[in-house]
């Protein structure tokens, strides 16, 4: 009896052994699978952590791209504005060149009746007169030596303002160029005998009496066509007749 009470507590304490051992290698498997599996997060990081993005400059070549584009922009510009310079000259020496082959009569030829006629006739004046000064036409100088551009501009002014004058009977704006012409001329010579332009100079060399003496003979051209044209702060008509 004695012996059996000693086995039990010998199997007893041989198990006990058993249990510790094995808690022993379980927790240490455990806490081995627990080391591997942080080892693993730490060299294969999350799926839903995204990368940061380097942030670089933009490279050289979309600069480049980016200045050519300006630049050919600036071209085109530039093609468009002497297109434009080109189209002005063209207009005032085609108005300049009908105009030689013309006499005062001449380009008074066409003619607006009874007091319609009148009306559109002053209208006409009027827009020429305004868009000249809105212009920055220069009328310390006689029409040959205004800006071209300037001088476009008021003819297309003239046609916008006045669907008269863009009849077939005015071709390269000869009407509108003659009386602006003849008010040009006839304000220099108001300015003159105001005292705010000086006379033209009749000494010097030849080629100065001879240019002095063809810009007179412009400026009296200018206003003989039309008696009312001697009105100092008006400015004259031509290139149109009134009749009653």
């Amino acid at each position: 009896m004695a012996r059996t009470a000693a086995e039990e507590k010998c199997n007893k304490d041989h198990h006990k052994e058993n249990r510790d051992s094995s808690h022993g290698t379980h927790h240490g498997t455990r806490q081995s699978n627990g080391t591997s599996k942080k080892k693993k997060r730490e060299a294969h990081p999350s799926r839903n952590t995204e990368p940061l993005q380097p942030t670089s400059k933009r490279p050289n070549t979309e600069v480049q791209m980016q200045d050519s584009e300006d630049n050919h922009d600036n071209m085109d510009e530039l093609a468009v504005l002497k297109v434009k310079l080109a189209q002005a000259k063209a207009a005032k020496a085609a108005a300049e060149a009908l105009l030689d082959t013309r006499t005062s009569n001449d380009t008074a030829k066409v003619k607006l009746r009874g007091k319609k006629g009148k009306e559109i006739y002053n209208e006409i004046l009027e827009s020429v007169r305004i868009f000249a000064i809105q212009a920055g036409l220069d009328f310390k100088k006689s029409y040959r030596y205004q800006d071209h551009l300037k001088i476009g501009n008021v003819f297309a002014m003239v046609r916008s303002a006045q669907p008269y004058m863009t009849q077939d009977r005015f071709p390269v704006d000869w009407a509108a160029a003659a009386m602006l012409k003849q008010f040009l001329g006839n304000h220099r010579r108001w300015l003159r005998k105001k005292g705010r332009l000086a006379a033209s100079p009749t000494k010097g060399s030849g080629k100065g009496k001879a240019h002095a003496q063809l810009e007179n003979q412009r400026d009296s051209d200018s206003g003989s066509s039309d008696s009312d044209s001697r009105n100092e702060s008006a400015g004259g008509r031509s290139g149109l007749r009134v009749e009653d």
